[in-house]
């Protein structure tokens, strides 16, 4: 019931949110992306914030398996949609720092995707960071996979606990996107698998 509501709270924020830049069009197989503004007197990014750090289970406050909802600051009227229980959402959202996104199943944050801007992993990787970086801070731990869509790859990074991934996309030499989080999620290559 709470993702009926949830999933439903994201269109009518979406159609409420306007007058913002334009988010781009979802791809075959994805949702659409949602926009959320924080709520009135809810404490937003600082540029001079270090705490949102990205690590496998999230960023800052927002953990992976947590209520997004609740994590996202998600407040407007919600209503029941159907088949919501089985759905995936992408938000955006005004608690987080722009160019971070969060992959949302059943109502839970999954995952963390980082497509611009400068935020960190909690080991200081980031966006333009060339690829031998991410294999010299995460030796031993980085596995290289084709890119599906560009001629360059993935650097999937395993921690210890095993059920958790961070993936660097490149396009051959730098990182030009990140995301973190559980598996599968993590590893769905179209934003709602």
């Amino acid at each position: 019931m709470a993702m009926k509501r949830w999933m439903a709270c994201g269109c009518v924020a979406l159609a409420a949110c306007g007058g913002g830049a334009e988010e781009p069009k979802p791809g075959a197989g994805e949702s659409p992306i949602v926009s959320v503004e924080a709520p009135a007197g809810a404490r937003g990014f600082s540029r001079a914030d270090t705490a949102w750090s990205v690590t496998p289970r999230g960023i800052g406050s927002v953990k992976v398996g947590s209520n997004a909802r609740d994590a996202l600051g998600l407040n407007v009227t919600l209503a029941d949609a159907p088949g919501a229980d089985q759905a995936c959402a992408y938000v955006r959202s005004g608690r987080l720092p722009a160019g971070v996104g969060v992959l949302a199943t059943k109502g839970e944050v999954a995952r963390i995707d980082v497509d611009s801007g400068r935020v960190a992993t909690l080991e200081g990787a980031r966006i333009g960071d060339p690829e031998a970086r991410i294999r010299e801070i995460y030796a031993g731990r980085v596995r290289q996979e084709p890119h599906k869509f560009s001629s360059g790859h993935y650097l999937v990074v395993t921690p210890a606990d095993t059920g958790y991934r961070i993936i660097f996309e490149t396009d051959g030499k730098v990182v030009t996107r990140y995301r973190a989080g559980r598996m599968p999620e993590v590893a769905w290559v179209e934003k709602c698998g």
